[in-house]
């Protein structure tokens, strides 16, 4: 723009300029673009009083010369999360020779950038002509990721086209959804697991599925979430999804009395826990987190030191958060292991796998009622394991998972990613970033300790 000293008239001399530099002759010469004569080398001069742009060298370049406009997107307002692996993003313009930086903030903290560059990398450019990317859910970048909690977001994308015209910036909002998980006390959807301090503080430590390596890491944020306080005092922890009709997932402890408290879903841990009764150190085995009944509620089984096994259904209530107790099974004393794994076998409810002494993994059909169909073995050798978990959905792909941890020797930990499929209802083992034990911690996984 060339601007009057005068009266402050402004003529537009160049839809873009690169460089300017003064000329012999007194006037100006700039490397720059106007719509309708091109790219190319202008002189600045002022003639009959005033200024203008002529075009004395063309650089030749091929491509539109059209100033760039924006047409629209394709960002859905609402993004369900749950189950999936990428959500693809697109905004319009009125070409594709261009370049954006994208940026998701999310309102209260935490944003995501990226860049798109067809020309360089040869993506970018979606089947509908618009520019954008699959996003993975996730906020931060290189060292520091987690996945995206739900909430309301802002994008902002600006375009940068390859023929110098002015860049284009554009804004909008959607919000993120997810749905409670049995093990996820972030709202991130990504399964947390617990770390207990030998002072008694728990940390909940994130987890993310990296895709680029295919495997289970622990997210990188810029704080860990620490839930202070003696949980030395407890026994036994079991994490057993949203019994207690919160929005969140919830946790029920024994203390070394025989007490069982409920802690009712909260991220931060303020909530004060609460009793449920007495007498539950006749339990050998406890464990929770899948819908054995159909209400949509996650219940909790328990075997006794005769090997009987015992359903509580869940009610919803904080103040009595199961039913009496309801006598399902017997000789349940062979197992040194129970756990609630969620539906893994594509049936009617949630579904447990139980360890017996010999390392043999049994799975057991949940009917939907509160009863099991016959057990079926799955696997062997699974002795070698401290902890076996049913994580919940780690990879994104709408089925639980199981997560095994072993504490002899040097510590690790494994993936075993869900089928769906009852007969064989666990892919192979992969190995994962969350097995080293760490400095400080007795324990490091989620599930009771």
């Amino acid at each position: 723009m060339a601007r009057s000293q005068a009266d402050g008239t402004a003529v537009k001399l160049l839809d873009h300029a690169e460089s300017v530099m003064k000329a012999a002759d007194g006037t100006l010469l700039a490397v720059g673009t106007t719509a309708d004569r091109g790219a190319g080398v202008y002189r600045l001069s002022v003639a009959d009083g005033k200024p203008t742009a002529g075009l004395i060298a063309s650089s030749g370049q091929p491509g539109s010369t059209t100033p760039l406009t924006y047409t629209g997107h394709s960002v859905p307002a609402t993004l369900g999360l749950d189950g999936v692996a990428k959500t693809r993003l697109g905004w319009k313009f009125s070409t594709t020779e261009a370049d954006l930086s994208i940026e998701l903030q999310r309102k209260g903290g935490g944003r995501f950038t990226t860049t798109v560059r067809p020309r360089e990398t040869g993506t970018g450019v979606l089947p509908d002509g618009s520019l954008g990317f699959d996003w993975a859910g996730e906020l931060g970048s290189g060292t520091y990721r987690s996945s995206a909690p739900a909430g309301e977001y802002e994008w902002t994308v600006t375009a940068r086209p390859w023929n110098g015209m002015p860049a284009v910036t554009v804004s909008g909002t959607f919000t993120v959804i997810r749905s409670p998980q049995a093990h996820d006390y972030a709202g991130n959807g990504s399964p947390d697991l617990f770390a207990r301090r030998a002072n008694g503080d728990l940390d909940a430590i994130d987890t993310l599925w990296d895709d680029a390596t295919g495997r289970l890491v622990v997210a990188q944020t810029r704080g860990s979430t620490v839930w202070t306080g003696d949980w030395n005092r407890y026994d036994r922890v079991e994490a057993v999804g949203d019994i207690a009709g919160s929005p969140a997932v919830d946790i029920v402890a024994r203390d070394k009395a025989g007490s069982l408290w409920l802690h009712v879903g909260d991220p931060m841990a303020t909530a004060e826990p609460v009793r449920i009764g007495g007498g539950w150190n006749t339990y050998t085995q406890l464990t929770g987190g899948s819908d054995l009944t159909g209400d949509g509620r996650a219940d909790l089984v328990a075997v006794d030191t005769a090997g009987d096994l015992y359903l509580y259904t869940a009610t919803g209530s904080t103040k009595a958060p199961f039913a009496p107790r309801k006598k399902i099974g017997y000789s349940w004393g062979i197992y040194n292991q129970l756990t609630a794994t969620g539906n893994i076998g594509g049936g009617p409810a949630g579904d447990l796998v139980a360890r017996d002494n010999d390392g043999k993994l049994w799975l057991y059909l949940g009917k939907g009622d509160g009863t099991f169909a016959p057990r079926t073995q799955i696997g062997g050798g699974w002795n070698v394991y401290t902890d076996i978990v049913g994580i919940g959905d780690a990879n994104k792909d709408g089925r639980p998972d199981l997560y095994a941890r072993s504490s002899t020797g040097t510590p690790a930990a494994y993936f075993y990613a869900g089928t769906g499929d009852w007969k064989v209802p666990f892919g192979p083992r992969t190995s994962t970033g969350v097995a080293v034990k760490d400095e400080g911690h007795e324990t490091f996984y989620n599930g009771a300790f």
